[in-house]
């Protein structure tokens, strides 16, 4: 008889200590989720910051190499000697 209640009586005390467990467990995983979302965000803006800067390098490459293409028109007007 005894067992019967001490188990009843630990299975009872088990979902009363799960309560603040399952709380905390679900605070750990928000603070978590938006911790994580704020270094992503970081992240993004930073990739995004060197693909421009990227993208700003080649295309002032590409102007000053059509510049230096058509005010250098003696590369292409030489004659062959052969």
């Amino acid at each position: 008889m005894k067992k019967k209640y001490f188990l009843r009586n630990f299975f009872d005390y088990c979902k009363l200590m799960m309560i603040p467990l399952l709380l905390l467990f679900v605070a750990c995983i928000l603070v978590l989720v938006f911790q994580m979302q704020k270094d992503l965000k970081g992240r993004a803006q930073n990739t995004l910051t060197n693909v421009n800067t990227s993208l700003d390098f080649v295309v002032s490459n590409v102007i000053f190499q059509n510049d230096q293409l058509t005010n250098n028109s003696s590369m292409f007007s030489r004659e062959c000697c052969c």
